[in-house]
């Protein structure tokens, strides 16, 4: 009996099926995953249906020294942030802590759509 030099059909499916699972699995990844900084924001105001309200409120928040980035996660949901890419909870509490003296409403919350370039994306 000859030995078989080829692979059977069904391990090379399943080798490449495996192969395309990983490669869509890493690609997939959250933007923030690799970043050292860590994925905490913190943003001013709530969660906004218009860019018009999202701008009004980076306007006023800019107008008391703070660094703002508008970020749209769908056309009616748009945030205000005044730091990203923060390391965990406590730090972004801090953030909103200073927001706040500013007489300014402010979230701490977890970054789920990737940190910015403003603030290290």
């Amino acid at each position: 009996m000859s030995k078989r030099t080829t692979p059977a059909p069904r391990r090379v499916v399943a080798i490449s099926c495996i192969a395309a699972f990983a490669a869509v699995g890493i690609t997939a990844a959250p933007a923030f995953a690799d970043k050292p900084g860590g994925n905490w924001e913190a943003i001013v105001g709530h969660h906004f249906r218009t860019q018009r309200d999202a701008i009004a409120e980076a306007a006023q928040a800019r107008q008391k020294g703070l660094p703002t980035v508008i970020q749209t996660i769908r056309h009616n949901d748009i945030e205000v942030e005044i730091a990203n890419g923060l390391p965990n909870k406590r730090a972004a509490e801090g953030v909103c802590a200073k927001a706040d003296a500013k007489g300014l409403h402010c979230s701490a919350e977890q970054e789920m759509h990737g940190v910015t370039k403003r603030f290290g994306g």
